[in-house]
């Protein structure tokens, strides 16, 4: 008997899955798999965290741990691949969802912190980074080593 009440609901719910995930269409795959454009922003990200590769399916190998002043360095802010700013990255993660990144757009994308560009507001040296672990918002020395996932203008 609970199933028979259930069950369209479950069926209901179903569907309502399966919609949203068909239609999303947020993130439209470009050079040639290694990025994906965010059709909301039109920004282009990488697939892949600075020192994995993209295997032609998947981001494979080890996210590279930098320090946020060797990635500015590395990365400038100059029309090219960059260090995102707070905002940019916030936008494409899932706050407080697990995985909190969409696996289709970011596949194998480790449950680790990245760094973004913006200081932490109370001082300069230290700067925020997202953990994909939880999606949440935290800030740590620059001096410290997150990954990097860039992201260029389109």
């Amino acid at each position: 008997m609970l199933l028979r009440r259930t069950a369209p609901a479950l069926l209901a719910s179903f569907l309502l899955i399966t919609q949203v995930h068909a239609g999303d269409q947020r993130f439209q795959i470009v050079d040639n798999g290694n990025a994906v454009m965010d059709n909301k922003t039109q920004l282009i990200w990488a697939r892949c965290l600075v020192g994995m590769t993209w295997s032609g399916s998947a981001c494979e190998g080890e996210a590279e741990m930098i320090d946020l002043r060797s990635a500015l360095g590395r990365w400038p802010d100059s029309g090219q691949w960059r260090v995102p700013s707070f905002d940019e990255l916030m936008g494409i993660t899932r706050q407080y969802q697990i995985p909190p990144i969409d696996l289709d757009a970011f596949p194998n994308s480790p449950p680790i912190g990245v760094w973004t560009s913006s200081a932490y507001a109370r001082t300069e040296d230290r700067a925020q980074y997202i953990s994909y672990a939880n999606g949440v918002e935290y800030f740590d020395y620059r001096s410290e080593k997150h990954a990097i996932r860039l992201v260029r203008n389109k």
